[in-house]
């Protein structure tokens, strides 16, 4: 009828197709999102794929000149300086002996491990390269915790803070003296064989960021003073009590030695 108020349809597309076309889009970045992460992860796989047939190519035994070792050496050094100290200690299966990894090299070979003891020597090694990132090494004789008495060879990328100048080796094969407590976590990479006094050894390998060093700390001299006054008067205690001794001594009747026992017996004594 005419006057008849009737509901507006509003002109232009219909209201239902929104839902379909955020479906649609969201469809679209979910299965973005999945194949770049696919992806990402097939490249993860794929580059430690790669890693394991590097490592397969090292040898126990043999110089580091060889080759075949190159991919998986500076592989595991681009690992270690693209991780924090953290993740590398996170990473660490734990304490390791010398012996476990003498003997069992090959299971251990590409595992992050941790080691502790002394350095008796180091020297800077400068073999820069450039498409590693590397600009050299500091390599360290170990002396392991818990013995034997038989070295491990460290290298690293860096040196803590306040440690020790470490120079290149000289010309007649001196290196840096060191005594120095410290950890290394790193990837245990071959038995090597190096020269010695008594002819070829071997020992572990490890490659390593950087050790982990406590900086001793050093002593104030006033604390030391206490304990200089402590000696001197125990000192001028000591030199009291011998003149004392010399003085009671010297009012005693003096005898020469030849009369407290003749040098030979005559017949004439007996």
């Amino acid at each position: 009828a005419a006057g008849t108020n009737r509901p507006q349809v509003e002109s232009g597309p219909s209201r239902s197709v929104e839902p379909r076309e955020a479906a649609a889009q969201y469809l679209s970045e979910a299965a973005a999102q999945y194949l770049s992460e696919a992806a990402a992860q097939y490249a993860v796989e794929f580059q430690r794929m790669l890693d394991r047939f590097a490592l397969a190519e090292v040898r126990d035994d043999a110089l580091l000149s060889r080759p075949e070792e190159r991919e998986s050496w500076f592989r595991l050094f681009e690992r270690l300086a693209e991780s924090s100290s953290q993740e590398i200690q996170r990473g660490s299966i734990g304490p390791t002996g010398y012996l476990p990894l003498y003997d069992q090299s090959r299971s251990y070979r590409g595992k992050l491990v941790t080691v502790r003891g002394i350095v008796h020597q180091a020297y800077r090694l400068n073999e820069p390269q450039k498409q590693w990132g590397i600009d050299g090494y500091y390599v360290f004789t170990l002396r392991p915790a818990g013995g034997p008495a038989r070295p491990m060879i460290v290298y690293t990328l860096e040196l803590p803070e306040g440690f020790p100048t470490i120079a290149p080796m000289s010309p007649t094969g001196e290196m840096t003296p060191l005594f120095e407590e410290v950890e290394f976590t790193g990837y245990f990479f071959k038995r090597m064989p190096y020269l010695a006094s008594d002819g070829i050894n071997r020992a572990p390998l490890i490659l390593a960021r950087e050790p982990t060093w406590t900086k001793p700390v050093a002593v104030p001299s006033r604390s030391r003073l206490p304990w200089l006054r402590i000696a001197l008067v125990a000192s001028a205690g000591v030199l009291l009590a011998i003149w004392a001794f010399r003085l009671a001594t010297s009012s005693l009747p003096q005898r020469h030695p030849r009369e407290l026992l003749p040098s030979r017996i005559e017949l004439t004594q007996v």
